[in-house]
């Protein structure tokens, strides 16, 4: 097969990857993907941000709401951690959410101490 004609090829699978599976879920793993990446590189607003963008696209994808509180975990942000956990509960995932309060405890203990 001509080189031309295997990108031809490629492009036609990735369409009809993106036609069968949807766009938006293709952008959605790029996305979290990013904001993964950012996460692991401290740039907790980039993730922030990026996690608000998965969030408006599937809002009732609790693990968005897991990953975003687990961003505000590491900015020791209390106030947005429970936001994020009264989301997790009003989607009726009571284990996750029993798991983000105690973490949610673990820093509001270590903010006591001055950790």
């Amino acid at each position: 097969m001509a080189k031309g004609n295997s990108v031809w090829m490629l492009f036609l699978i990735l369409a009809c990857v993106c036609v069968v599976s949807g766009c938006k879920d293709l952008k959605g793993i790029w996305i979290d993907s990013q904001a993964q990446r950012a996460t692991d590189n401290n740039q907790f607003d980039k993730a922030v941000s990026l996690y608000q963008q998965l969030i408006d696209m599937e809002p009732d994808n609790y693990s968005n709401y897991w990953n975003l509180a687990s961003v505000y975990l590491k900015k020791k942000d209390v106030k947005m951690v429970e936001k994020q956990l009264v989301k997790i509960r009003s989607l009726k995932e009571d284990e996750v959410a029993d798991d983000l309060e105690k973490a949610l405890k673990k820093l509001k203990d270590e903010l006591k101490k001055g950790k």
